[in-house]
């Protein structure tokens, strides 16, 4: 399980820097790292449609008429990333594309909205934070704090690369974690598929 203070000593390690005594450190490289801790974990938050933190919500509809639409919803307060809305609530749904993002506002002519969203309570939920995530942090943290370790460019550039393939692979294990889910099926398809059975018997 990943720990705030795991994640902050793994990147003082890729720095060539002791790993911190304890929560009330205050060495300098230790007070380095820390600075930069929260915006580099909202930063990578940000930066792409995670599944693990993902969380659902429908919408409440705002009492007002937005110009050339006609219902607005809030969104999250807490919204971070905002990975995909629909009308259907179904994760796998990405087909409504009909909507504006204005001024923490949704803006639709749909009745009902759902939200999948990154919630910023995640910056600082590191125990349920797959590991592989926790090492993109400390990595992004290391590449961050590289120029200051190291005037050289080129250890600036192999921390920068180090960043990059740890935020890859985190990205791959978050992807293959997602379950395949199959929509409940529309009039549409149900009637095709009855259809294509019926032929298929010969009646």
């Amino acid at each position: 399980m990943a720990t705030k203070v795991g994640v902050i000593n793994k990147a003082l390690v890729h720095l060539g820097q002791p790993p911190m005594a304890g929560p009330s450190d205050t060495s300098t490289w230790v007070k380095r790292v820390t600075s930069v801790y929260v915006e580099t974990v909202r930063s990578l938050l940000e930066q792409h449609p995670w599944n693990f933190p993902a969380e659902r919500a429908e919408l409440a509809r705002l009492d007002e008429e937005p110009v050339g639409r006609d219902y607005a919803y809030n969104k999250p307060a807490d919204c971070l990333q905002l990975n995909l809305v629909n009308t259907t609530g179904y994760p796998d749904d990405v087909s409504f594309t009909d909507y504006e993002d204005e001024g923490g506002r949704i803006l639709a002519d749909a009745d009902a909205i759902y939200a999948f969203y990154i919630g910023s309570g995640w910056m600082t939920k590191e125990g349920s934070w797959p590991q592989v995530f926790a090492d993109a942090v400390s990595a992004e943290l290391s590449s961050v704090c590289a120029p200051i370790a190291s005037k050289s460019v080129n250890k600036g550039e192999s921390m920068y690369a180090k960043a990059q393939r740890a935020l890859k692979r985190a990205k791959s294990f978050d992807a293959s974690q997602k379950p395949w889910r199959e929509l409940p099926a529309g009039k549409w398809s149900r009637a095709r598929r009855t259809g294509a059975r019926y032929n298929t018997e010969g009646h």
